[in-house]
């Protein structure tokens, strides 16, 4: 693996883990707020986001792992959309 794909995985799992920190930031206060329907909607939305957000990077970095198995030698970009 070169030094460029590995930094744009650290960068990829950065990421991700950002928006899986506001999943489990908003489930928590969601938990501490059940009784305020538009707190609770409000953070839900912003899970959904995240979630949804979250789930396109793993798509990409499951694209780059095929093209990488179906081409061992070439690297696979991980910036495609």
């Amino acid at each position: 693996m070169s030094p460029t794909s590995e930094a744009e995985l650290l960068a990829l799992a950065h990421t991700l883990r950002n928006h899986l920190l506001v999943v489990q930031g908003n489930a928590s206060l969601i938990q501490l707020h059940p009784g305020d329907p538009l707190e609770v909607a409000e953070l839900a939305r912003d899970i959904d986001e995240a979630s949804r957000r979250a789930n396109a990077l793993v798509s990409r970095l499951q694209r780059a792992a095929k093209r990488s198995v179906d081409q061992p030698n070439a690297q696979a970009p991980l910036d495609e959309g």
